[in-house]
């Protein structure tokens, strides 16, 4: 093991208590979520879109959202202007808007669903790495969820 890159165990023990390298925090082990974690993540599951405005106190599963909803919101918004690019494509056919806006709506849905779906089980696959009662703060602290942080 490379002691250079590594702290201590004194030296993290006492930097977790005092907050000054939380970022530098490793992660523990796997472990099975609780009841409450998992009533809350799949509550998480049934949200159309994630929290917008989070915060450190808010438990990781703020950040969870129905991926087939997000599918549908990412579909819809991306069909619009592939329609509008079609019409104008096809001199205002509405043949063209159809095709259009189909495709860039079926890339759009497919893409927002396997995106939320990664970002779900990569938010799950943290938590059960964090202490119980984990919070954005502890989320964001740790290793892996520093690196996952752009995944909402």
């Amino acid at each position: 093991m490379n002691s250079g890159n590594v702290l201590s165990a004194a030296l993290v023990k006492n930097s977790y208590i005092n907050h000054n390298v939380q970022t530098m925090l490793p992660i523990g082990e796997r472990r099975e979520l609780s009841e409450d974690e998992q009533a809350a993540i799949a509550l998480g599951k049934k949200q159309w879109l994630p929290k917008i405005f989070d915060n450190y106190k808010d438990s990781p599963t703020v950040n969870l959202a129905d991926p087939k909803r997000q599918a549908l919101l990412i579909g819809l918004a991306s069909a619009i202007p592939g329609a509008i690019a079609g019409a104008g494509f096809s001199d205002g056919n509405p043949l063209g808007a159809l095709i259009g806006g189909g495709i860039t709506g079926g890339i759009g849905g497919t893409l927002g669903y396997f995106g939320r779906r990664m970002g779900n089980e990569n938010i799950e696959e943290v938590m059960g790495r964090l202490p119980e009662g984990a919070t954005q703060r502890d989320f964001m602290g740790s290793l892996l969820g520093s690196m996952l942080q752009g995944v909402k």
